[in-house]
């Protein structure tokens, strides 16, 4: 499962969603915790594969309705201006394609797209250490 749709789900909550299909409806049992279906086990998802144009053209999307938010990797511990703007993210981008992701692995995703969606370059890396440089030997 995880090497043809890059998803997992784990063994016991397999082995807990087949004992229950070994049940009659009549017997019908709910669960104290909810198992979470990954989309490729899901009825009605669509597809469940997504490519880089679609990641992009949502990526896109939320910029438009957020332009002041941008996800990123590296988030300090205490940081949580920077967490609440990746929970956004992760939640539009979710709730767009069905999935249970996190921000991080979006990025991911999509630095192997070969696209610089997150517009950071060297210049921008430069500026950023330049002006730090400014601001300690203040």
């Amino acid at each position: 499962m995880d090497s043809l749709y890059q998803t997992s789900i784990t063994d016991s909550a397999l082995n807990i969603l087949l004992n229950m299909c070994n049940n009659s409806v009549a017997n019908c049992n709910y669960l104290t915790v909810p198992i979470l279906l990954p989309p490729a086990l899901q009825c009605a998802t669509g597809d469940v594969c997504v490519d880089c144009n679609r990641l992009v053209h949502l990526h896109n999307e939320f910029k438009h309705l957020y332009p002041a938010i941008s996800p990123s990797l590296a988030v300090a511990a205490n940081d949580t201006v920077q967490q609440g703007k990746n929970r956004l993210y992760e939640q539009f981008m979710n709730y767009r394609l069905g999935f249970t992701k996190t921000a991080a692995e979006y990025i991911s995703f999509m630095s192997q797209c070969g696209t610089n969606l997150f517009n950071i370059s060297c210049d921008t890396l430069q500026s950023i250490i330049d002006g730090l440089a400014l601001f300690l030997t203040v």
